[in-house]
């Protein structure tokens, strides 16, 4: 009954732990401080975000990165495509968290 209970109080923990860092609050538009450039990301579950990141130049709409976070079992990843880098091959972050702040590293 002990080892059910100590297991059931460790799942649970993890789960309030990924839903609780879980970077939703990005969800919408963001605009670069003095530039023209922008990210906009959806929610499309409670594990993923999908987004892309632009900028405007006379009026038109120019994609420059496919962005999508997700959580893949006990990890929040964050990944790029530049259209232009990489052969658009996506590149992956680990994210690590303090109170505060989100940071994406690989």
């Amino acid at each position: 009954m002990k080892l059910v209970l100590t297991f059931t109080i460790i799942a649970l923990a993890n789960l309030t732990f990924s839903q609780a860092t879980f970077p939703d609050f990005l969800q919408g538009t963001w605009k670069m401080e003095n530039k023209e450039i922008y990210e906009h990301w959806d929610k499309l579950d409670n594990k993923e975000l999908k987004g892309i990141s632009y900028r405007i130049n006379d009026g038109q709409l120019f994609v420059s990165e496919y962005l999508d976070i997700i959580q893949k079992n006990n990890e929040i990843i964050y990944t790029a495509i530049v259209l232009d880098q990489n052969q658009k091959e996506g590149v992956e972050f680990k994210m690590t968290q303090t109170d505060s702040t989100f940071i994406f590293e690989n």
